[in-house]
């Protein structure tokens, strides 16, 4: 396998020099399909190589030549990321930070796996060392945002890494942790951030309520409905939703009766909007409610 990838890594390379050619794009395209077949094995002096290789064809033109890049770079982060976080953190930083940080100016597809990327990143990760837990925060501010994504395989993927984010935290008994990682959100600069980390909560709520402590889940809900003051109707879209999460899930009648006068107080004051249905939709919350009682 060593002898086989130097020999790949090293016609790979020659026909990234110049993707313009047709002839380097086929060349390539081929470089990669072995590429990622032998990345799962290949040694750490290769791994890096092999990462500045698909680099540049991660934004290619050409479909086939990105498409391969991006599974290339999958392989790398599915098989590589455990033994890096624990030998060679500082190549899966450099990683990691190039994948993030290119998220938002990615293709659609891009942006889905690069989201992919980011959950096997999560995965190899030891959350109880410092600097691996600063990488994990960094990468959240991104997932977050995708969460709010018109494609809905790249919205999944925002879902599917959101979630492996939050089985890493639940493993070490952190999941009150990351829930004050993720309200960190709701002070963003625009309704859009604000939105989407609502919606973040929302989903983490319905899988994780349960393992919330009383105290806990009355601190959230109380610091989420202030936002319905808000005059950003994606805001209250999402803020409904986080409503009907937390009226379903909350482990205590006791506790649900406590809660409905902040979350009901908030939805009042748009009771009377019908232009984005808010009207209906809190009518159907307060049915939803009523059968819960």
């Amino acid at each position: 396998v060593e002898t086989m990838g130097k020999q790949v890594l090293k016609k790979l390379i020659h026909a990234t020099m110049d993707l313009e050619k047709e002839s380097n794009i086929q060349n390539a395209s081929v470089m990669l399909g072995l590429s990622c077949a032998l990345a799962p094995k290949m040694s750490a002096s290769q791994q890096s190589v092999l990462y500045r290789a698909i680099a540049p064809c991660l934004e290619d033109r050409s479909p086939t030549v990105s498409k391969r890049a991006y599974r290339v770079l999958g392989a790398l982060c599915e098989h590589h990321s455990k033994a890096a976080a624990a030998e060679n953190f500082q190549w899966l930083q450099d990683i990691a930070k190039s994948v993030i940080g290119g998220i938002n100016k990615s293709s659609v597809a891009g942006k889905r796996q690069r989201l992919i990327c980011v959950g096997h990143i999560v995965n190899g990760l030891d959350l109880q060392v410092a600097e691996q837990q600063q990488l994990f925060l960094e990468s959240l501010g991104e997932v977050v945002l995708c969460l709010k994504e018109q494609n809905t395989r790249a919205r999944q993927a925002a879902f599917d890494c959101l979630f492996a984010m939050g089985e890493a935290m639940s493993k070490i008994n952190m999941l009150k942790v990351f829930f004050d990682m993720v309200s960190a959100g709701l002070a963003g600069k625009t309704p859009h951030f604000r939105s989407a980390t609502i919606t973040a909560l929302s989903r983490l709520y319905y899988k994780y309520g349960k393992e919330l402590s009383n105290d806990k889940t009355t601190t959230l809900v109380e610091t989420v409905v202030i936002l319905f003051q808000t005059r950003a109707r994606e805001e209250v879209a999402s803020l409904i939703s986080f409503c009907k999460s937390v009226s379903t899930k909350c482990p205590s009648r006791f506790l649900l009766a406590k809660l409905l006068k902040p979350m009901v107080d908030g939805m009042l004051r748009w009771k009377d909007d019908t232009k984005n249905r808010f009207k209906s939709k809190i009518i159907f919350w307060n049915g939803l409610i009523l059968k819960i009682k």
